[in-house]
Formats: structure tokens, C-alpha cells, sequence
């Protein structure tokens, strides 16, 4: 993994101490190499995390860690996938009454740009970060391994916004992982089926 080094300008660290998960270009003094996953540093030179570069956005940085001491390689993804779906455990015990369920909120859950959302059985991600699409296949198979019953995970591409992150917009379903969803999947809420 090659990490990029991108230093703050003076007195442009406070967001990023207060863990705010964006770093707008504004507050960038220098970028270092050309690697996705970025170590983050005061103008002073200390280092206050790791975040995925985007160099086509006004969010430069998405960050991924405020630990300096976490490598956010994949097996760090990897986890921060497994901790996501673990936080909505309930939704998948024999006793829930839902089968449908965000599972993964982007920068809530630490994965700027990644949401994914369970729907009976099935994973639909969208990806609207440059880190997160680099990372695409690492993300899927996590979500396979750590989503109860999962049986395939696809993308949606169409949102505008990513083109702002430099990525391509693109129409329909790609499977990622695993089968591609039916035409019509049946989602329960309590005795509400739709």
C-alpha cells in the first residue's frame, strides 16, 4: 500500500481534531505522492490520522482513521465493515421483524463515501468517494462475509455526485459479489409486506 502524505496548512487542523471526517482542499498545504489512502499531518508535522485522497474533489480527504497508529490497509476495512453490520445485529436475529436495513452508513461508520443497505437477503452499495471505489471489491467481499444470509452484493452508480469525486455515473445494478438480486424481492416489517 503506498501512502501519501498530506500536509495541513498552519492552523487548518482543528476540524480534523475534532474528528470532522471531511478536508476540504482549502486546508491543504502540500500532497506528497499519489497513493489513495493518505497519512494526514499538522503543519507542525505531527500526524493525525489516515483518510482516502480524492484529487479530482473539494473534499481532498475523507478520513478513514484519527489514530495515527491504525494502518487502514484492507484487513482495516474489512473490520470496519464487520463492526458496522455487528452494530445492527438485532435487525438480523430470528426474532426481527424487518429484513431490510442499512448496514453500513459512510463516514458514520467510518467508510467515507460507502453506504450499503440489506434488502432480504441482498446488498445494494453506493459509492460516492474515489477511496471507496478503489476499494470496491475489498468492501464487497466484506459485507459477504459479514452480512447474516448474504447471497450478493451489488452497486448503483447513477448519482451525479459522482462525478465531483472524478468517477463515472453509470445506469442499472453491477453484482460486485456473490448472485445478482431477483427482479422482485419480498421486505417485511412486522406483519407489513412490500
Amino acid at each position: 500500500m503506498t501512502v501519501t502524505r498530506v500536509v495541513l496548512k498552519a492552523g487548518r487542523d482543528r476540524s480534523v481534531r475534532k474528528r470532522h471526517p471531511w478536508i476540504f482542499s482549502g486546508a491543504v498545504e502540500a500532497v506528497e505522492g499519489d497513493g489513495i489512502v493518505a497519512e494526514v499531518v499538522a503543519a507542525s508535522g505531527e500526524k493525525l490520522g489516515y483518510g482516502w485522497v480524492s484529487p479530482a474533489s473539494q473534499i481532498r480527504v475523507r478520513m478513514l482513521a484519527f489514530d495515527p497508529q491504525v494502518t487502514p490497509d484492507e484487513a482495516y476495512l474489512r473490520e470496519l465493515v464487520a463492526a458496522a453490520v455487528a452494530r445492527r445485529a438485532d435487525f438480523f436475529a430470528p426474532e426481527s421483524v424487518v429484513n431490510a436495513c442499512r448496514v453500513v452508513n459512510a463516514e458514520n461508520d467510518g467508510l467515507p463515501g460507502f453506504v450499503a443497505d440489506a434488502y432480504a437477503g441482498y446488498v445494494v452499495c453506493q459509492i460516492t468517494s474515489y477511496g471507496a471505489e478503489v476499494y470496491r471489491d475489498t468492501l464487497a467481499a466484506a459485507l459477504m462475509a459479514s452480512v447474516p444470509g448474504c447471497r450478493g452484493v451489488s452497486v448503483r452508480s447513477d448519482v451525479e455526485v459522482r462525478r465531483k469525486e472524478g468517477l463515472e455515473v453509470r445506469e442499472g445494478l453491477e453484482v460486485l459479489a456473490g448472485a445478482e438480486p431477483p427482479e422482485l424481492l419480498e421486505i417485511g416489517e412486522g406483519p407489513i409486506r412490500y
